[in-house]
């Protein structure tokens, strides 16, 4: 899932909407943007380990560690629910339009294909969302405005074992991919894709021709989007009762 996805669906297993909460579910995502600092192995797939640090350290950001482990597919968190090979929506639904990626960025279809088809897919539902849910984009503002993040730098450069300013930097990095100003218009998320796409699989693509497989994405999503998201909600609270 993407941020929108992610803010919806944490806020809804929890029933609240606290900025920490909000900044945590999407903060795992971090790894999309860093090219070597922070891995994905060390919070998105470690969301246990983050949450028990940040227990013992720093307690007063326990709702930013609950959001990380929201996010993550460990334990079934919401990444579960999108990412899996047989369940999840996004890799189930994004076989629909791998021949369209796979001509996008001229290859033949692969595990990498299957991959940024998911994302796609995922896009096209932070894209619903945005329609319909406009408070959802006005909640990540708001979170992202109001949160510290030089003391949420602190405890992550703790946990890493890495210099705070490299890590206030990635965050920074990551939102200016990533952030909520960058959801403002449809355009600039695509540029933001364009970018990213550049960076992992090292292809500069026609942004015309992505618009083109993002609106098929979304055509794809538009009556299905709220049974996947609420089917992940329904069994998260199950899950995450505790």
């Amino acid at each position: 899932m993407l941020p929108l996805s992610h803010i919806y669906v944490s806020t809804k297993v929890t029933k609240k909407k606290t900025h920490l909460l909000v900044f945590g579910s999407v903060l795992p995502d971090i790894s999309w943007t860093s090219e070597s600092e922070i891995g994905k192995d060390q919070i998105h797939y470690a969301p246990k380990e983050l949450y028990e640090y940040v227990v013992k350290n720093n307690p007063e950001l326990l709702d930013l560690a609950l959001g990380v482990r929201l996010h993550s597919n460990i334990d079934k968190g919401a990444d579960y629910y999108s990412d899996d090979e047989k369940v999840g929506f996004a890799k189930v639904q994004g076989k629909k339009i791998e021949n369209q990626v796979a001509g996008l960025i001229g290859e033949e279809r692969s595990a990498k294909t299957l991959v940024l088809a998911h994302n796609f897919i995922e896009a096209g539902v932070d894209l619903i969302l945005k329609r319909h849910n406009p408070e959802i984009l006005e909640l990540y503002r708001e979170s992202v405005d109001r949160i510290n993040l030089s003391e949420i730098s602190t405890s992550l450069a703790g946990y890493l074992n890495i210099d705070k300013k490299v890590v206030f930097g990635e965050i920074n990095k990551f939102l200016s991919f990533m952030g909520p100003k960058v959801y403002l218009t449809e355009k600039s998320l695509v540029k933001s894709f364009l970018i990213l796409i550049k960076q992992r699989i090292g292809k500069s693509i026609s942004g015309v021709n992505l618009e083109l497989v993002l609106q098929e994405a979304v055509e794809i999503m538009k009556d299905k989007y709220n049974y996947y998201l609420d089917n992940a909600i329904k069994n998260m609270r199950k899950d995450f009762s505790s």
